[in-house]
């Protein structure tokens, strides 16, 4: 498990992560999506998140609230895990999850459009 850090995000980071779920609605799982740019270098959702994983500092009200948005009700652990851990780390760890979600149901649709 990685150790939190304890200096502040720097702003490039911080930049970064709202850039990624600002992103997250459009993403799928057959490409990495649009790419979100950190100090001049592209990186997927995925990639930003475990950059910000290690980071906890707290999320921005409007981030924390994009977060809660994409939830659903079968979310609920995820909801819950937010609600402990408001925090960049946190908001990661949610995002990573709602990405491995997504593509576990959209392997699921294929594999039920192929069976029929």
């Amino acid at each position: 498990m990685n150790v939190p850090q304890s200096e502040p995000m720097s702003r490039h980071l911080r930049d970064a992560f709202y850039g990624a779920v600002q992103l997250y609605p459009n993403w799928t799982s057959r490409d990495h999506g649009s790419l979100v740019m950190v100090d001049g270098r592209r990186y997927t959702i995925s990639e930003v998140c475990n950059l910000v994983v290690e980071h906890n500092d707290a999320l921005p009200a409007d981030l924390l609230g994009s977060l809660m948005y994409f939830l659903n009700a079968g979310d609920q652990d995820l909801m819950e895990g937010l609600a402990k851990d408001r925090s960049y780390a946190g908001g990661a760890r949610c995002l990573l999850d709602l990405m491995r979600r997504r593509a576990a149901d959209s392997m699921s649709l294929e594999e039920s459009r192929r069976n029929v």
